[in-house]
């Protein structure tokens, strides 16, 4: 490689090397050439980070496995008639900050029919 004579071969330079580019013997000739070089490296680079982000965010989200127990419980607890269901983890993980809601629908014939 010839010696780098200007701020602007060794900008250049810094940036192809950084991206890896890898030129060898055919690389810009030109400043307009190594714009668009450049343009394009920053582009590549953005567009792969980008890309590996969204492919690692859409693999990485865990997936919930419970393993619920056959029969609920109807009893009483501290006073008042309680629906009692038990959960256990289905994986080999701890599960943290644990929140769950659960929703009841039940036909009752009421006094009046």
């Amino acid at each position: 490689m010839s010696s780098a004579t200007s701020r602007w071969d060794c900008f250049t330079f810094s940036i192809e090397t950084l991206a890896t580019v890898g030129y060898g013997g055919m690389h810009p000739q030109t400043n307009y050439g190594h714009m668009i070089a450049i343009v394009e490296i920053f582009t590549g680079m953005c567009f792969l980070a980008v890309l590996t982000d969204l492919i690692f965010a859409r693999f990485s989200r865990p997936r919930v496995r419970f393993i619920f127990a056959d029969h609920p419980v109807d009893t009483v607890h501290q006073g008042q008639p309680t629906l009692m269901i038990r959960i256990a983890n289905a994986r080999n993980n701890t599960i943290s900050q644990a929140t769950a809601r659960q929703w009841l629908f039940r036909v009752e014939t009421t006094l009046e029919g």
